[in-house]
């Protein structure tokens, strides 16, 4: 405590407790953490003056005891002092009033194609003049963020959460951001739509028809590790081996273009594992004319049926 002066009577100065004359001040800043789904967590001071400006009912206070109400208009930290006066004695206590909130639930909805990621700024505002500690405890394997943050004084940060998805299809996860000092939780439930991937690539041939023309496609490993790749293709004038099995980086795989006839094809190849993930490209085969394999000489009289004789 410390020193100061002061007449000795029924007027207190205190963080909203109702003194016999009913003239209340408070001094206490609100150190808050107010939760919003644009910005989850403000941290800093704010305006409680007068606890509400009316009177509480509060039971009886033993001997040498000061019975104090807070009555916070948000969660954080109340700092505050008591002037305490006599006839013979000035003190002054100095006191951190915690107001806690009840946990706070929130939803974000992403929507990405496979192996892409999106990311969503979560802000995290801190308008007090201490650092602020934010805890971050997430689930669900497509989501993915930094377990913890902190909050400069008089700063904001965001929280990168990213959502990456493997296969397509639904992916449900969750994020807790819990601050320790106050015990402010925001829980938010994730939902990911993930569409098709997108084609790795294009695979061009230029060829004549009926003379085979072979390439070889550096394939991805999309998992990581052994793997066994399923190939399907939906030209017929392709071919290649049914199979492909790497243990990490990418492998050369032969794919064959043969058509039969000239023209201009189009398809895809995909390489799918038994776990549903998989990777395909665009496929074009331009074929020309092939060449003659003889000439064919055709005689006959004028208004006759003539005979055909090979060559």
């Amino acid at each position: 405590g410390g020193g100061g002066g002061g007449s000795g009577g029924n007027n207190n100065n205190n963080t909203g407790s109702s003194s016999n004359n009913n003239n209340n001040n408070n001094h206490g800043g609100n150190k808050s953490a107010a939760s919003s789904a644009a910005a989850p967590y403000h941290h800093g001071p704010g305006g409680n003056r007068g606890g509400g400006g009316g009177n509480f009912p509060l039971p009886p206070s033993d001997p040498n005891v000061l019975r104090l109400h807070l009555k916070p208009i948000g969660t954080g930290l109340y700092p505050t002092q008591v002037l305490l006066t006599s006839a013979v004695d000035v003190r002054v206590v100095a006191l951190e009033l915690a107001a806690q909130t009840m946990t706070q639930n929130f939803s974000l909805e992403f929507q990405s194609t496979a192996r892409q990621s999106v990311s969503q700024d979560i802000p995290l505002v801190n308008t007090s003049e201490q650092p602020m500690l934010v805890a971050a405890i997430l689930s669900g394997p497509s989501f993915s963020g930094p377990r913890e943050m902190t909050v400069p004084p008089t700063a904001t940060v965001s929280y990168p959460l990213v959502f990456k998805p493997m296969t397509p299809g639904d992916h449900m996860g969750t994020l807790e951001l819990h601050i320790p000092v106050t015990g402010e939780k925001n829980v938010y439930t994730l939902l990911g739509r993930a569409a098709d991937p997108l084609a790795e690539g294009a695979i061009f041939f230029e060829c004549m028809a009926r003379r085979p023309v072979t390439k070889a496609i550096a394939v991805p490993n999309i998992v990581g590790g052994l793997i066994d790749y399923n190939v399907l293709c939906d030209l017929a004038c392709l071919s290649g081996a049914p199979s492909l099995r790497m243990a990490g980086g990418s492998q050369q795989y032969r794919l064959t273009a043969a058509p039969v006839r000239s023209g201009v094809f189009r398809g895809s190849i995909s390489f799918k594992t038994a776990e549903g993930h998989y990777l395909w490209y665009t496929v074009e085969v331009k074929a020309s004319d092939p060449p003659e394999l003889g000439t064919i000489e055709l005689t006959a009289p004028v208004r006759q049926a003539g005979k055909g004789k090979g060559g």
